[in-house]
């Protein structure tokens, strides 16, 4: 028998208990329900927004390593841009901070980390920041 029907037979049997038990349980059920369909819909979000964030990453990743293969092997500062200049100053110091003196000698893991790290700094740094708000390397 329907919940429904179970409450509007406890009514007319005046068993009140009974009745109130059904429309609790009633209530419960759908409240469940919606919560876990909220729950999912909550879960999907938070899927698209993490996947967004981590191609966000990755661009920004690229685009280091893109920049740092850009410099690698050029031994004289005035055939690199200002840019370019600029990304090995950054660059330098994270090398330094990472206590390495090539970004070979990380293991995989510590090498995204680094390369991670770097498009994250350069990104900020006010040498490639169009808003003007950069950000130092300690």
């Amino acid at each position: 028998m329907m919940s429904t029907d179970k409450i509007i037979d406890a009514i007319l049997d005046e068993n009140a208990k009974l009745a109130t038990d059904e429309i609790r349980n009633s209530l419960f059920a759908r409240a469940a329900s919606a919560l876990q369909e909220k729950r999912k819909e909550a879960d999907d979000i938070l899927f698209a927004e993490e996947t967004k964030k981590k191609k966000a990453s990755n661009k920004l990743l690229h685009k280091s390593k893109e920049m740092y293969n850009s410099i690698d092997g050029i031994e004289e500062e005035e055939e690199l841009s200002k840019e370019q200049k600029a990304y090995r100053k950054v660059f330098d110091k994270m090398l330094k901070k990472y206590e390495v003196s090539s970004p070979a000698e990380l293991d995989d893991e510590k090498k995204r980390e680094f390369f991670s790290e770097l498009a994250f700094v350069w990104s900020k740094d006010p040498a490639n920041d169009t808003s003007g708000e950069g950000e130092e390397i300690n």
